[in-house]
């Protein structure tokens, strides 16, 4: 082949694995539960305490969205049971069999930029005035399963805002039944 576009596949393909989900639930996980049992000694001036509810909800939000967009992602996958490209002929973007549970049928959508997104979402409320940045960088990461052959654009497309949409729906019910409030994220940080 085209070594300009092997070297391009390459490139894609070393970094479109940021968007595996392992080290955002450990991630998360650490934050939770490593927030919770600091939070046990009773040790921490108030502004201290306060950084570790902080993180410790964060992580527990971060964690719920990962989990609930996840499921969202999973079901659709399944449901649909797409031909990932690499493996559909001439690159078929219309080759379709349910309910098969085997990684070349689950192309539609993307779990990677489900996940991408989810982190995302919850990186916006730390850092809200770059949303707008934020976002269009995570959809370049995104992008790179398209470039590596993983996934259609489409995939990528319904993964992203399957990421986004599920957790705010998400962050939202937390809120509701007030697991976590975002005016508690928007305190904290000031303080």
């Amino acid at each position: 082949g085209d070594p300009l576009q092997e070297r391009l596949w390459l490139f894609n393909r070393n970094i479109t694995d940021i968007g595996k989900s392992d080290r955002y639930f450990a991630l998360s996980t650490i934050l939770t539960f490593g927030g919770w049992l600091l939070l046990k000694h009773k040790a921490w001036s108030e502004t201290a305490e306060k950084k570790l509810r902080y993180a410790m909800h964060w992580g527990l939000s971060l964690l719920v969205c990962l989990i609930t967009s996840g499921i969202v992602v999973q079901i659709i996958k399944n449901a649909s049971g797409r031909l990932r490209p690499h493996r559909a002929p001439d690159f078929s973007p219309f080759v379709f069999d349910p309910f098969i549970f085997h990684w070349d049928w689950a192309s539609f959508p993307s779990g990677h930029s489900q996940t991408l997104f989810a982190v995302a979402t919850m990186i916006c409320i730390l850092f809200p005035k770059f949303y707008k940045l934020i976002f269009a960088v995570t959809f370049c990461f995104a992008l790179t399963r398209v470039f590596s052959t993983a996934h259609f654009l489409s995939d990528v497309i319904m993964g992203s805002a399957l990421g986004f949409v599920v957790s705010m729906l998400t962050l939202r019910w937390m809120d509701r039944k007030k697991f976590v409030k975002f005016d508690q994220f928007k305190d904290t940080r000031r303080g």
